[in-house]
């Protein structure tokens, strides 16, 4: 008698779907980075970093035709840097930048996460237990919404090749290391951050307020140190020569090129003020107007865009040891991060990436407080957020419906949504004592 076939057991049953679902997902990220690397290969920006070192090396002009927010807009040593991937064939070096893009995007969300729970062991260790967990199919809730909630900005960094993930990596991870006590390691990661992008320069003034002054000097003396060291290799006089040219295209053209406060694609906090101001016309417009005659529109503007940020930190700095609830000063510092990228002249919808560090304070916020009254305000606020800057993203819509959600500034008003929601979980927080120091 031929033994009747049992079912297999439970365990194995969730073993074969779970390897089924990890070969689906392979395939799909497959999938994704070649379509990532074949975008960024043909109309990256990767592709004007490379252009960028492979002049600095031949003796050409990086700057030549490039103004605030077209061409080359990074200091020389940044070019320097990228010339051992400049020599290689494009498809190649654009497969190499994207899989150092994706490494860095892991990073980041890592230590957003990181920096959120504040555990007790050094980053890599928790990271091998996060893992372990992952693997075991145990999710992380926050970390999954944060990733659907911003894909419509890192697709955008994966797909054409942006240095934005970098940027921030680089500054999460440069908190790490001064919380850690590593201040001299801190300070380099921050140098390297703001070498790149002065929006990183708001680290700064959070390592100020947190007095972290030696981790503070090694910053602001490894920018320094960063912007010499061309010179080693094309001379003192060509270093010089080419810092005036970034100087002349990218930084002073930030106050120069008034055309971008208007700019459909311009999703600054000043362009979205200038572009309400304009539409009745009227006192407002005038007032707008001299504002923006005296250059004075983007400083008023990221002054009122930092302030509660800075005023949260301030505060929270001030409370002695032990006092501050578990998320500490880190939604202050996410709100910090966001209001200096809507305070920049000139931000692209892919500069927003950074949100994510504040998308998942917000989220985080919402599970480990036991207000019912703050869980509807933030959620009701990121839903908000989300729905304000998906509608401008891809081709779902259509290209009128687009061109409407970008002039009318609807990435802005996501990052504004998220702003407040960072600001509700700040001005709710409650003090429990026994609860880690901030760093």
């Amino acid at each position: 008698m031929i033994a009747e076939s049992k079912p297999p057991a439970p365990s194995a049953l969730k073993r074969v779907i779970l390897i089924a679902a990890a070969v689906v997902a392979a395939a799909a990220v497959a999938l994704f980075a070649v379509s990532c690397v074949r975008a960024s290969a043909a109309r990256g920006d990767n592709l004007i970093y490379f252009a960028a070192a492979r002049a600095l090396v031949a003796g050409g002009d990086l700057y030549a035709g490039s103004h605030l927010g077209a061409g080359y807009v990074y200091p020389p040593f940044f070019a320097l840097f990228l010339y051992p991937l400049a020599r290689l064939p494009g498809v190649t070096a654009a497969a190499v930048w994207f899989a150092l893009n994706a490494c860095s995007l892991v990073l980041f969300f890592a230590l957003a996460l990181y920096l959120l729970e504040r555990p007790a062991e050094p980053f890599f260790r928790w990271l091998r237990a996060k893992a372990a967990a992952l693997a075991a199919a145990k999710f992380n809730w926050v970390v999954v919404v944060t990733v659907v909630v911003t894909a419509r900005f890192w697709i955008d960094n994966l797909r054409f090749g942006l240095v934005n993930v970098h940027l921030w990596t680089l500054a999460l991870a440069a908190v790490y290391l001064v919380g850690r006590g590593r201040k001299v390691a801190g300070g380099a990661l921050l140098a390297l951050a703001v070498g790149v992008k002065v929006v990183a320069g708001w680290l700064l003034l959070y390592l100020l307020i947190k007095r972290e002054f030696r981790a503070l000097a090694v910053a602001a003396a490894g920018v320094g140190v960063l912007y010499l060291l061309p010179a080693a290799f094309v001379g003192w006089g060509r270093n010089a020569a080419l810092l005036a040219g970034w100087y002349d295209a990218v930084i002073r053209g930030a106050f120069k090129e008034y055309y971008f406060y208007a700019d459909d694609f311009n999703q600054s906090l000043s362009s979205f003020v200038y572009t309400y101001a304009t539409l009745g016309r009227g006192a407002a417009f005038g007032a707008i107007n001299a504002l923006r005659k005296l250059r004075y529109l983007q400083r008023v503007v990221a002054l009122v865009a930092v302030a509660p940020a800075v005023v949260a930190l301030i505060i929270g700095s001030g409370r002695r040891r032990g006092a501050a609830e578990p998320l500490g000063d880190r939604p202050a510092l996410a709100a910090l991060i966001l209001a200096g990228t809507m305070a920049q002249p000139l931000s692209w919808v892919s500069y927003y990436v950074a949100g994510a560090f504040g998308y998942m304070a917000a989220l985080y916020a919402l599970r480990e407080r036991s207000s019912a009254a703050l869980r509807v305000v933030v959620g009701v606020l990121i839903a908000a957020s989300f729905a304000a800057h998906s509608l401008s993203g891809g081709d779902l819509w259509g290209a009128k419906a687009r061109v409407f959600y970008y002039h009318y500034k609807f990435p802005v008003w996501a990052a504004l949504f998220l702003y407040a929601a960072l600001v509700v979980v700040i001005l709710g927080r409650r003090r429990r004592p026994g609860a880690r120091s901030d760093n």
